[in-house]
């Protein structure tokens, strides 16, 4: 409810915890969305275009977020934020206990296309603390993907990874 009333750019924080402790985080802006005609407020789910941003001042406010609710965060919490007219950052939601919906999808195109290690793919560093393959994954960092990373998906069209510089591959 309160989104429409926030004009400037969508932000959503994703983050893993591990027993109180900040594991890796990282950042996009949400830029398109499905059928926003739909919608009053143009949002209608999970976008269809979003990019990888950094942004220190996201960071700090998304670990200050997850630190309100739970004084010992521990596996995922993703934040969206929406920024005022004036550029201030406002807190819209707070989930504990899932990812957004792209975040597997950010950390297949990270493991596969981005050559990263297997430990920035969220989905695969809880999978293998929930198994016990690994014990204490450390601080691996914010902003675990490249900035201007962009998706592209939409129904029907597969999935896009592209850059500004005119670089883009197919992912699905």
């Amino acid at each position: 409810m309160l989104q429409q009333y926030l004009p400037g750019r969508n932000i959503a924080w994703d983050s893993f915890w591990y027993k109180g402790k900040l594991v890796s985080s990282f950042t996009r802006e949400r830029l398109e969305y499905p059928f926003k005609h739909i919608s009053p407020s143009g949002i209608t789910g999970t976008p269809t275009v979003s990019k990888i941003i950094v942004d220190e001042s996201v960071n700090r406010i998304g670990e200050n977020a997850v630190k309100s609710v739970d004084d010992k965060p521990h596996g995922n919490y993703a934040v969206d934020l929406k920024e005022d007219n004036d550029g201030n950052w406002h807190v819209t939601e707070i989930d504990s206990g899932k990812f957004h919906t792209t975040t597997p999808l950010w950390g297949y195109i990270s493991t596969k296309f981005l050559k990263q290690d297997p430990l920035h793919n969220l989905s695969y560093l809880y999978t293998m603390l929930g198994l016990e393959e690994i014990s204490d994954p450390g601080f691996l960092g914010n902003d675990i993907y490249p900035e201007g990373l962009h998706i592209l998906r939409h129904i029907d069209c597969g999935t896009w990874i592209y850059k500004d510089d005119g670089f883009k591959e197919k992912v699905l």
